[in-house]
């Protein structure tokens, strides 16, 4: 079937967008380093991918078969890509070893289809003949519609766990809906579309595979946007901070830990920890610790002590709280142990929890 020249314009708009944004975000000074980076990898991607597209839609397979499916295995880094940038836009937490479990999906695809790739130019051509008309279907690219149907509906999952949790996000939802949104409708047509391909017509493959990397080349832009015009919305940079260096003095960094803390609130994540607030702020670990050890005398997690335990204290006096009990407080005040609250709670104020009610 002829591809539609508005289909080909906006693919390769699409295509030549992503790469020039690949270079834009990673020369970026301006935001935290770990968001540069995903977002520059994700762009490169998602061009890559879009080269490929645009290459077999103007007909360029016959000249360059070997680049079919060339990008395949690309598909399976989207989703942690995206899901990584919320949980960093959100979190503050950075890219760490761990988070190389998240190329199991791309390491099985490319594994697994290997064996393609030291295909002769006419034998991929002709698969992709038999494959459009819906002849033939090799197992394994069956096996990986099935898988990237699974990985995409799991990071939306985590995607949502991600935003109902976090405080960010309740102060921007309608930017982090939009993006939740488009992965919930691409879920539903990779599922579609896994029926349909079995049923013998793979062209909703190919429309849902379109669908989704314009989705994200337009997500990629209003991301390249709203950096321009809002970049303490999309990062949740503070005004007047410097992201790339130490504060002025640390008092001053004092005064932007303060107000992040009381606005924020991140304190109410029982692992959040000083790395990511030096994440967020821009700022080094040493400069947070020597700023609060200045101003307070305590160390980090004795700092975070305190907001836990200022705003369990105006929970547990206010009568509308009587029904719950006084872990379920400290629980949602950030302490991961009843004992810790107790000990802590002491410690500072110099009563139980249960006097202090009483009192």
């Amino acid at each position: 079937m002829e591809t539609p020249i508005e289909w080909i314009v906006i693919t390769g708009y699409a295509m030549i967008q992503n790469v020039a944004f690949f270079f834009i975000f990673l020369s970026h000074k301006g935001i935290a380093r770990p968001i540069n980076w995903i977002l520059s990898f994700t762009s490169l991607c998602c061009g890559l991918i879009l080269l490929e597209d645009f290459i077999s839609i103007t007909y360029g397979y016959e000249s360059f078969p070997h680049l079919i499916f060339s990008t395949s295995p690309l598909w399976y880094l989207l989703g942690p890509l995206i899901y990584c940038y919320l949980r960093t836009q959100l979190k503050g937490k950075g890219l760490s070893t761990y988070d190389l479990i998240h190329l199991i999906p791309f390491i099985i695809v490319l594994t697994s289809t290997w064996n393609f790739y030291t295909f002769s130019g006419g034998m991929k051509l002709n698969y992709v003949t038999n494959f459009g008309d819906g002849a033939y279907i090799a197992p394994e690219h069956n096996m990986n519609f099935i898988l990237f149907s699974i990985q995409v509906m799991l990071y939306t999952l985590l995607s949502f766990r991600l935003f109902i949790s976090s405080e960010q996000a309740k102060e921007n939802r309608s930017w982090q809906r939009v993006l939740l949104m488009g992965l919930v409708v691409i879920t539903g047509l990779s599922m579609f579309a896994i029926f349909a391909v079995n049923a013998g017509n793979p062209y909703w493959v190919e429309i849902n595979g379109r669908l989704f990397l314009l989705w994200l080349a337009g997500f990629i832009f209003c991301v390249f946007f709203r950096s321009i015009r809002n970049p303490e919305q999309l990062y949740f940079k503070r005004k007047g901070t410097k992201p790339n260096g130490a504060f002025e003095s640390l008092s001053n960094t004092m005064d932007h830990i303060s107000s992040f803390m009381d606005s924020q609130k991140p304190y109410r994540d029982p692992d959040y920890d000083i790395h990511q607030l030096a994440c967020i702020l821009g700022c080094s670990k040493n400069h947070l610790q020597q700023a609060i050890r200045q101003d307070t005398d305590l160390n980090f997690r004795e700092y975070l002590n305190t907001f836990r335990i200022q705003e369990a204290k105006e929970k547990l006096v206010l009568p509308e709280n009587r029904q719950f009990t006084i872990e379920s407080i400290a629980e949602e005040v950030g302490f991961k142990s009843i004992a810790t609250f107790y000990r802590v709670f002491k410690k500072q104020e110099g009563v139980t929890p249960t006097k202090f009610i009483n009192k």
